[in-house]
């Protein structure tokens, strides 16, 4: 990526973010998806908006879109957030068992791994032992 196409992503994605994310909240309230305090594990106190993710995804996935050139790579890296996008959307409406969620996080890896041809072969020299290989993986 070249840098003029990292800038121009990062403002796109700050502009969409900014944009977005309100209309969300309020589409969140229409729908009902809203998380509200129970005095257990959750610590907010007063009742949030569940969809604010989907405005900080459209700022995730339109810039590449626009800006960048698209290759098979790229594009199954989108594909594979998209599908986690679309799960974490329908857990905030729908609470997704956990089974179905991970279920949706091994699809994405698999369209990233499969179509797109990466994987991961190595760390590199992380603690500075020497290089930290993955094997076929």
């Amino acid at each position: 990526m070249l840098l003029h196409e990292a800038g121009e992503s990062f403002f796109f994605a700050f502009i969409i973010s900014i944009l977005i994310t309100p209309l969300t909240a309020r589409l969140a309230g229409r729908l009902g998806a809203i998380d509200h305090p129970d005095g257990g594990r959750k610590l907010h106190s007063r009742s949030v908006p569940r969809l604010g993710g989907l405005g900080m995804a459209c700022a995730f996935l339109v810039p590449p879109l626009v800006v960048m050139t698209l290759d098979r790579q790229l594009l199954s890296i989108l594909g594979g957030a998209a599908i986690i996008i679309l799960a974490g959307l329908l857990d905030d409406l729908l609470q997704l068992r956990a089974i179905i969620k991970l279920m949706a996080q091994i699809l994405a890896a698999s369209c990233v791994v499969v179509l797109g041809g990466i994987s991961l072969t190595g760390f590199g020299n992380l603690f500075g032992l020497g290089s930290i290989d993955t094997g076929i993986w």
